[in-house]
């Protein structure tokens, strides 16, 4: 696993001075930005266009990822929990860097992930879940009451918008978005409101805090999302990219992909999963 200081912004001199600034985000990457499988078009998992017809008419109808009902039928069809992208077990080295025990955590566009008890079973005791989906949160929030751990049970869950959140200035000192700028990504029209989950992000940080943004996007086509400028004309974020391993289910996800050959995740066969789930065990 490869980890460097980004060298993709407007000027590596810059990136490198700013890491004394204010906040700091850390954009984990998963996959090479030339692969041709989930790197910034794979359905449901982020990032815009495609290489051919089917995966940009796909693409379209993407765009009402930011849309909450979408989410709540989706949620409805949905059971269990399910890590996109990678799992905690990958981002705890990275994480234990940032945090500790006693850090305030946000966790935006939560889905159905289990990021949030791993990281209360491993000791983070003030972590804090939002998704827009109102039967998302509730699920989750039934889950934990459920559990038989007392850090699951006092994990915080809120039905809200990342682009609107009501917290107060400096209530956190570490942002986790695993996947929802991504989904927003895959809609048109949506620049401004990854602008306001940004600005929301930068808002609601203790200063030194930092921002986690987990995506399958290469840096390229992310870093322009952060060269935002503060008092001065300095830059308001310093960025370091680290590549970070797939989760189980996203390697399962990408090998059914590959098989795909660009057609919808949803035209997947079982046999598919069937000759794929042993390549994974082995991975």
């Amino acid at each position: 696993m490869e980890t460097k200081k980004s060298d993709l912004g407007p000027n590596k001199s810059d990136l490198s001075a700013e890491m004394t600034r204010k906040k700091e985000i850390k954009d984990l990457h998963e996959v090479e930005a030339s692969d041709g499988v989930g790197s910034d078009r794979g359905e449901q998992t982020g990032g815009p266009g495609g290489s051919n017809i089917a995966e940009r008419t796909e693409a379209g109808k993407r765009n009402i990822y930011h849309d909450p009902g979408y989410w709540d039928k989706r949620y409805e069809k949905t059971e269990g929990t399910f890590d996109w992208y990678t799992d905690y077990r990958s981002l705890k080295p990275y994480l234990e860097e940032l945090v500790d025990e006693d850090s305030r955590i946000l966790n935006i566009g939560c889905g159905n992930s289990n990021l949030p008890r791993d990281l209360a079973l491993d000791g983070y005791g003030d972590v804090t879940s939002i998704d827009i989906s109102k039967l998302c949160i509730n699920r989750m929030k039934k889950r934990s009451s459920e559990a038989k751990e007392s850090s699951v049970q006092s994990l915080k869950w809120v039905q809200m918008d990342a682009s609107r959140l009501s917290f107060s200035e400096y209530s956190f000192d570490l942002v986790i978005d695993k996947g929802t700028l991504d989904a927003l990504v895959c809609s048109n029209d949506m620049l401004p409101t990854i602008r306001k989950i940004i600005s929301e992000a930068w808002r609601v940080l203790r200063t030194g805090g930092c921002l986690v943004v987990i995506t399958y996007g290469s840096p390229n086509t992310r870093m322009p999302f952060f060269q935002q400028k503060g008092e001065g004309g300095h830059p308001l974020w310093s960025v370091k990219a680290i590549r970070v391993p797939y989760s189980p289910s996203a390697l399962l996800i990408r090998r059914i992909r590959a098989m795909l050959k660009g057609k919808p995740l949803r035209t997947a066969t079982r046999e598919m999963f069937a000759k794929a789930m042993p390549e994974v065990s082995k991975a």
